[in-house]
């Protein structure tokens, strides 16, 4: 990245691999059993940043990335795009229903 900067297409399969990685990390992280769950974090600016965050960010911006050259490629290049996005896509699923699941349990223990 620091060859390239941050935003530049290059970096699109780091995005996508460190997303997928802090999905595993979240997921691994997170309780199993009900009387595992942590306590609700706190709700002020200074909270610190989750695994579940740290991967949004990394997918989100690998989507924002492909959605920008996309624009700009054509025939093969512009299918391995669409196929990308579309993994993508399913990645951010997979962490909102992991989160949302995560959040539905503790929720019940309240």
């Amino acid at each position: 990245m620091r060859l390239y900067g941050e935003m530049h297409e290059n970096c699109i399969d780091s995005y996508i691999l460190h997303g997928r990685a802090m999905t595993l990390v979240a997921i691994r992280n997170a309780p199993v059993f009900a009387d595992e769950t942590p306590a609700a974090p706190p709700t002020d600016e200074d909270a610190p940043v989750t695994d579940y965050q740290i991967a949004w960010e990394a997918l989100e911006t690998a989507r924002t990335l492909l959605q920008r050259s996309a624009e700009k490629q054509i025939g093969q290049d512009a299918k391995r795009s669409q196929l990308k996005m579309a993994d993508v896509l399913v990645e951010l699923g997979l962490l909102c229903m992991e989160e949302s699941a995560s959040f539905f349990d503790r929720e019940k223990d309240v």
